[in-house]
């Protein structure tokens, strides 16, 4: 029932997005822009994102390699399946799959290997949040909303928000864990409450290479090279389709786009990418029907990439899709079943 109105809450929430975003759109304008895009400079943008996936397979592979090994092909194919999860699946129920085949891979708890992925969204906050800072810095004062000083203030807030918790959660675990079974006790059984405590610190343990300042070093450079390697691929399709933009516009969209596909939407971020893109370009006068057809023509690039390829790597893993269906229905009861199990 809950993933019935979590699917249908993206639905309208990408339905309210798109229309906002393609409401004035001139189609003539929207066509001519992609008949005479330049396909070299795309090319290249597509390159440099599948530099991109690489990027991000290194970094999980150093987070998940804090506790335990994994090779480097097999990291790339469990999240590639995983992106293409988020693509056709409501309530990015990709991160669930990822932690799913993770677990059956090497054998972690679904609770370490979700810990793992927290530490991806924790670095990739950080990293798009100041370039968001960044952007409004390079950004002439007069182009930017009347609303910017209090974006600032929110990125700022929300940034050192997340991260002190991490650190909370990461440096006071066993005390949190302490207090965490005796406060359930009192209202749920002992067995029961172990067993919360159990898959709470399996989290918390995929959170360790936060510290390890080594570790944690390398994760953000992964982190800031993947976002600033995918500023080039923005820029690439700007050249691409001829628009006159200064690299800021790249860096700004980023992080907007980025940023923006946080919010709940149906599968693939549809309508909220188009919309954030929409208004980051608005910014350098770009007209908004040339900026769908951006939009269009970037996700194109990721989207069909992501699904294509996890497809494939799903097809020969000899998983169907059928069964990924019952891994984001069934996997969650199964887990918490298995950590009620394990002794503390």
């Amino acid at each position: 029932m809950k993933k019935t109105l979590f699917l249908w809450f993206g639905i309208l929430v990408s339905a309210l997005f798109l229309y906002i975003a393609l409401r004035d759109l001139d189609v003539q304008t929207f066509l001519t822009q992609l008949r005479h895009a330049n396909l070299g400079d795309i090319f290249i943008g597509f390159v440099i994102l599948l530099i991109v996936y690489g990027v991000r397979t290194l970094r999980w592979k150093a987070i998940i390699d804090t506790e335990c090994h994994v090779s480097l092909w097999h990291t790339f194919a469990i999240q590639m399946i995983g992106f293409f999860g988020n693509n056709v699946f409501p309530a990015r129920a990709g991160e669930i799959i990822r932690a799913f085949l993770l677990r059956r891979q090497i054998g972690v708890p679904r609770s370490f290997a979700l810990g793992t992925i927290a530490v991806e969204r924790v670095s990739d906050l950080s990293a798009l949040i100041g370039l968001l800072l960044l952007s409004l810095f390079l950004i002439p004062a007069d182009r930017l909303p009347a609303e910017t000083g209090w974006i600032r203030l929110a990125s700022g807030v929300v940034l050192v928000t997340f991260l002190s918790g991490a650190a909370v959660l990461v440096w006071a675990r066993n005390w949190m864990g302490v207090v965490l079974h005796r406060v359930l006790t009192f209202v749920v059984s002992d067995r029961f409450a172990t067993g919360i405590v159990s898959r709470f610190d399996a989290f918390a343990q995929g959170l360790t290479v936060l510290q390890r300042p080594g570790k944690l070093l390398l994760v953000m450079f992964y982190a800031v090279l993947d976002w600033v390697l995918m500023i080039g691929v923005f820029f690439s399709v700007f050249r691409g389709l001829n628009l006159d933009v200064p690299l800021v516009s790249a860096l700004f969209s980023v992080a907007l786009v980025h940023l923006g596909m946080l919010i709940p939407a149906s599968p693939g971020y549809v309508g909220t990418y188009e919309f954030f893109l929409k208004k980051a370009l608005g910014v350098f006068a770009v007209p908004g029907s040339v900026a769908v057809a951006v939009a269009l023509v970037i996700r194109l690039l990721w989207y069909m990439f992501e699904t294509v390829s996890g497809f494939v790597l799903l097809w020969t893993s000899q998983i169907s899709v059928k069964e990924l269906f019952r891994i984001t229905t069934e996997a969650a009861p199964d887990a918490e079943n298995e950590a009620l199990d394990r002794p503390l």
